[in-house]
């Protein structure tokens, strides 16, 4: 079992005791359990002798007309109440409703720290030094001792604090106990602070005690329990175990219960914890014998080699799983959990949708038992509802719903603490062979406005810890699943090098290939061979399949490469073909179906030995000059000649071609593979609200003459502040082609989008764009090349893009400027026409599926392929 016995600092929320503390107490907090061996530092912290020994921030005795002491206490003791005239918000003079004590702390000591709250409103916000609204209550430590931190007013607080204990969030209506840990490696003094408070709301027996930890007996209680239940269940745990741990269990038991509230040191517990539950003690040596230590099928089954991850960042928190969302990582040890383990969280102001974590293994059926830790809170609200909003954790109100899973079968993580990773067994039937599936889900945190006044309960966001700590299938050996994993793997890979093989054989038969074809057709029948030889389960025959699946995709891969050159000029001969028998393309068909004929003879003649990657580019090469000419010959608004650009499709997967902004981080521009795209492919900039990058993309083109030229491409954009999506919103981002340029933006359906998140994923909803420029003399352009592409506002920037994708750009050449210019239709019946989506002469869709161009404003619109003036 995975060992999980150190203590990390943390606060902790307990249900209200019905006393004070008294030496030989026990308290648990999140770093454990403590034992209370001093008698209280605070002065009349139960408040029996009235308002004595407490002072405001002034260092003035607290007023009658500010607080009360009453018998409204828990059992009816004394407690301190803010009276319901006192001010409370943004006021620091001796009225606001504020008071303190000091209390000095020796060096080398730990500290126990407690008092109780009641609200008068439940779920009004309580919050640390460095909340940001009010109801201030902490135990600070005052750079100058003896002077109150905010004494004097409205300066900055924190520059005279170095730092606080408590940041709970909100309060009950009934008595709450709040308790903390403090090791002072130092003498100094610590501050019972607390300021704009809440009227109504009471105080009561505030406490610093000297303590020293002791263990935690939750985990003896937890320990014990589990052993009685193997103990116990002779149906799923039948064998005594080798040496008969059952019987030995028995005591185990006893000797548990024996310690449970007893002030036994650490360090003693861990080594009595890991004798029982360790690899090498009874209870493994009772579950070895009833079951099969399934984890090693599992990666990264425990975390503890995980590498360490922050939340947000992938969706992949740990090498071998995934989860649903961004918010999920690894964390280091925390309260109880003592080594990695899965942290999910977002920005406190953030609300935290539902999500779960999970990974798939290969074993056969049978019943899992399955053992988990868990915590987690919710985050508390400070008013302020804005990206700085603090972390305000709420140890009090316990969270519903977490579930952890096998396949379809969750169980409920009841009595799911806030600051105790408690654990989680069950046994968990799976019915069939295959891919078992385990994980963690919680549910979405529900939240209020995070900028109501006053603040109201949480934001809507949270924090969850979970970790693994032992899988098994009850009633197996190890050999039993090693052969079942061996079976299952080798089916697994015998079928993938079958499907290797045929892909093979697709690709040998393929027209579009006819380089090297008999040395393809060889390695094909070596892993026919392979694949009839290899059918018993070992480590080393599935070594073997997994070996030769690889030379099979190798020689398949080598093929392709081999022909990729021919595959082109085959491909480009139909387009060429394609663009011939094309009625609007009638001038210079002689010259340009002879230059076909030249390129298809040659490419007829080619056999499986005579590649000559040299002469079939050039061919290639002088077929698309020829395609080039002709398209020029004909060029027109009808039949426009696409002008070759660099990887315009983006099909190379990165910039090649193109020039870039040099944003980097999580701003860089990627690439990817993307059929919302005509040309499969395209270049995407993702980021989230708070993006204000300068992004660019363009191209310089080299120009063949003067004339029309129009740059097209398919782009999706939205600005960063994430407004409807069914509007148009200003980008700032403008499609250019020289120094003419036109501002995107895209709108979309959501319920078109590929998840629940559009605004951090990709809508799937492309819009096509294009920029027209009359170029009077390409002699006027460096180079004689005209830049295109994608780009910001140079200067004055407000808005930026926080999701842009590119992709389909092409350059077309639409003729001379004045056949452009007479190749307009002049609309003058604008009903009857063919249905069609209308485009404005920049390729902004203004119109969908439409039989008629009546009702839009003056000028120049696409529709069908053709321009039409609206007058």
């Amino acid at each position: 079992m995975k060992k999980r016995l150190l203590f990390m600092f943390a606060a902790a929320l307990s249900a209200a005791s019905s006393f004070a503390y008294e030496v030989g107490d026990f308290v648990y907090t999140p770093n454990g359990r403590f034992q209370i061996i001093g008698a209280n530092l605070v002065k009349n912290g139960d408040f029996t002798d009235g308002l004595n020994n407490w002072t405001n921030l002034y260092c003035q005795p607290l007023s009658p007309d500010t607080f009360a002491v009453t018998n409204d206490g828990p059992d009816g003791r004394n407690c301190l109440t803010t009276l319901q005239g006192a001010t409370s918000v943004s006021n620091y003079g001796p009225q606001c409703a504020n008071f303190a004590q000091d209390v000095t702390l020796s060096e080398n000591t730990t500290y126990l720290c407690t008092y109780k709250v009641r609200a008068f409103v439940p779920n009004m916000s309580s919050v640390g030094i460095y909340g940001r609204y009010y109801n201030h209550q902490n135990f600070v430590f005052p750079n100058t001792p003896g002077v109150y931190p905010l004494k004097g007013g409205n300066g900055d607080e924190s520059g005279k604090i170095s730092g606080g204990l408590f940041g709970f969030s909100s309060c009950s209506d009934q008595w709450e106990e709040r308790t903390m840990d403090y090791r002072a490696e130092e003498s100094k003094t610590m501050s019972v602070l607390f300021f704009e408070l809440v009227p109504n709301d009471s105080y009561a027996d505030f406490g610093i005690y000297e303590a020293k930890q002791v263990f935690d007996d939750r985990m003896a209680k937890e320990a014990v329990s589990f052993i009685e239940m193997l103990i116990a269940d002779k149906v799923n745990f039948p064998n005594d175990g080798p040496e008969g741990e059952r019987e030995m269990l028995g005591a185990i038991v006893e000797d548990l219960r024996g310690v449970i509230g007893t002030n036994m040191d650490v360090i003693s517990f861990e080594d009595m914890y890991n004798g029982i539950m360790g690899p090498d003690g009874p209870v493994t040596a009772f579950l070895n014998a009833n079951s099969a230590d399934v984890s090693s099928y599992y990666t990264n089954f425990t975390l503890d080699e995980a590498v360490e991850q922050g939340t947000g960042k992938t969706t992949t928190p740990a090498k071998g799983w995934t989860a649903t969302n961004n918010r999920w990582g690894v964390n280091a040890a925390s309260f109880n959990f003592t080594t990695n383990h899965f942290k999910s969280d977002n920005k406190a102001q953030d609300k935290l949708e539902a999500s779960s974590v999970s990974q798939g293994a290969n074993l056969p059926a049978g019943k899992y038992l399955y053992i988990v830790r868990g915590l987690g809170y919710k985050m508390g609200n400070n008013g302020k509802g804005s990206k700085d909003n603090y972390y305000i954790p709420d140890y009090y109100s316990q969270i519903e719903g977490v579930k952890y899973f096998v396949n379809n079968d969750s169980v409920d993580m009841t009595d799911f603490q806030t600051s105790y990773a408690k654990m989680y067994t069950n046994i968990f039937d799976v019915k069939e062979d295959g891919i078992q599936t385990i994980g963690f889900a919680y549910p979405t945190i529900d939240g209020a406005d995070t900028g109501s006044a006053p603040p109201a309960a949480h934001t809507g966001s949270g924090t969850f810890r979970f970790d693994n700590v032992e899988i098994r299938i009850l009633g197996l050996t190890d050999d039993d699943v090693k052969n079942h994993f061996l079976k299952k793997t080798l089916a697994d890979k015998r079928a993938d090098l079958t499907a290797a093989i045929d892909a093979a054989k697709e690709a040998a038969d393929s027209k579009k290939y006819v380089f090297f074809n008999s040395v393809l057709r060889d390695s094909i029948v070596v892993s026919e061979k392979v694949l009839a030889e290899i059918t018993s389960p070992s480590q080393e025959n599935i070594d073997i399949l997994v070996a030769q699946k690889e030379n099979m995709d190798k020689a398949v891969r080598a093929y392709t490469r081999a022909n990729a050159e021919y595959v082109k000029l085959g491909s480009d001969i139909e387009l060429c073909k394609t663009e011939l028998a094309d009625e609007n393309r009638p001038k210079g068909k002689d010259v340009f179906g002879a230059a076909i004929n030249v390129a298809e003879n040659y490419y007829s003649a080619q056999t499986d030995q005579s590649r000559d990657s040299l002469t079939l580019v050039k061919t290639d090469s002088t077929l698309m000059k020829a395609r080039l000419v002709y398209g020029l010959t004909n060029a027109s608004i009808s039949a426009p000649a696409d002008i070759n650009m660099v990887n315009g499709s983006f099909s190379t997967k990165n910039a090649t071609g193109w020039t870039v902004d040099g944003v980097g981080g999580n701003g860089v521009w990627k690439y990817q593979s993307n059929s919302d795209f005509t040309d499969g492919y395209c270049a995407y900039y993702n980021r989230g609200s708070s993006a204000k990058d300068s992004k660019y993309i363009y191209q310089d083109v080299e120009l063949p003459m003067n004339g029309v030229y129009e740059f097209s491409a398919e782009i999706i954009c939205r600005n960063h502040n994430m407004g409807d999506a069914t509007q148009e919103a200003s980008t700032e981002m403008y499609i250019f082609a020289g120094t003419d340029s036109t501002e995107v933006y895209t709108m979309w359906d959501a319920s078109k989008t590929h998840s629940s998140n559009p605004s951090q994923d990709y809508p799937g909803n492309v819009t096509r764009f294009s920029k027209v420029v009359k170029v009077q003399d390409i002699n006027s352009y460096e180079d004689k090349k005209l830049r295109v592409g994608l780009t910001c506002k140079n200067e004055g920037q407000t808005i930026f893009p926080n999701l842009i994708y590119i992709g389909s750009c092409h350059l077309y050449y639409l003729g001379s400027i004045a056949d452009y210019e007479t190749g307009i239709t002049d609309v003058n019946v604008v009903d009857g026409i063919n249905s069609g989506d209308v485009y404005s002469i920049n390729g902004v869709k203004v119109r969908a599926n439409a039989n008629t161009l009546k009702g839009l404003s003056k000028g120049i619109y696409i529709m069908n392929g053709k321009k039409y003036v609206v007058k």
